[in-house]
């Protein structure tokens, strides 16, 4: 039986602020031809799909008031949709591929729910995010391959779900990023080497999965040689 793994998102805050660490600022993406209208529709579709009206709070969703005004939900000076928060919320369902159309998003948020199914490879295409929390949610599947076009990644937080296969080598080409805390899963294989060479990251977290195999030995001497926690087995 795994152990119990709890990493609130408030501990990550704590941590990040008692080290020094950057937590980007979420701020106004530049204005693409891609539409509010087509954030609404997103949001709409998040709604259906995660029982929005059992949600703890649904304050203005699906109404005709402007996006900013919806519960969880910041929008830039052009009514672009650049943050995301709807944490502990009660979402329950899956993830739907539409929330890959908020091509202005730089946070996202949708931790501490009930979310289930596969994590949506749409998600590769939001190229402004920078924080991505998907935490304490049982979400099941391999982690997409498709997140390795986030090229703007600090924060890949996916702790404490049902995921499954391996960890995707193709993560290596996030080169911004900082935190990646895939613990408490159900990942298999090999730790990539390739991580190591993630020269921004200051924590990496894997324990409490199925992982086998040696610790990379090019982590000896890797920048994040004294922030990384994980537990293998040989």
């Amino acid at each position: 039986m795994k152990s119990p793994f709890r990493f609130p998102i408030a501990v990550l805050a704590v941590l990040a602020l008692t080290l020094g660490l950057r937590i980007p600022q979420a701020s106004a993406a530049p204005h693409t031809q891609t539409s509010a209208a087509t954030d609404r529709e997103a949001l709409v579709a998040l709604y259906h799909a995660t029982g929005g009206d059992n949600w703890k709070n649904n304050s203005n969703w699906l109404g005709d008031r402007p996006l900013i005004s919806w519960h969880g939900v910041h929008t830039d000076r052009n009514g672009r949709v650049f943050e995301l928060d709807l944490s502990d919320n009660n979402l329950r369902g899956a993830i739907p591929s539409e929330l890959g159309n908020l091509s202005s998003l730089v946070v996202l948020n949708l931790s501490e729910n009930q979310l289930s199914g596969a994590v949506p490879p749409e998600l590769g295409n939001l190229s402004n995010l920078e924080l991505l929390y998907l935490n304490h949610n049982r979400l099941g599947g391999e982690i997409p391959s498709e997140l390795a076009r986030l090229k703007n990644l600090h924060w890949l937080i996916f702790l404490s779900n049902r995921l499954t296969g391996p960890i995707p080598l193709e993560l290596a080409e996030l080169s911004n990023l900082e935190w990646l805390i895939l613990a408490d899963n159900l990942l298999s294989g090999p730790i990539p080497p390739e991580l190591g060479n993630l020269t921004n990251l200051v924590w990496l977290i894997l324990g409490d999965n199925q992982l086998n195999g040696p610790i990379p030995q090019n982590w000896v001497t890797s920048p994040i040689s004294d922030g990384w926690a994980s537990e293998t087995t040989s």
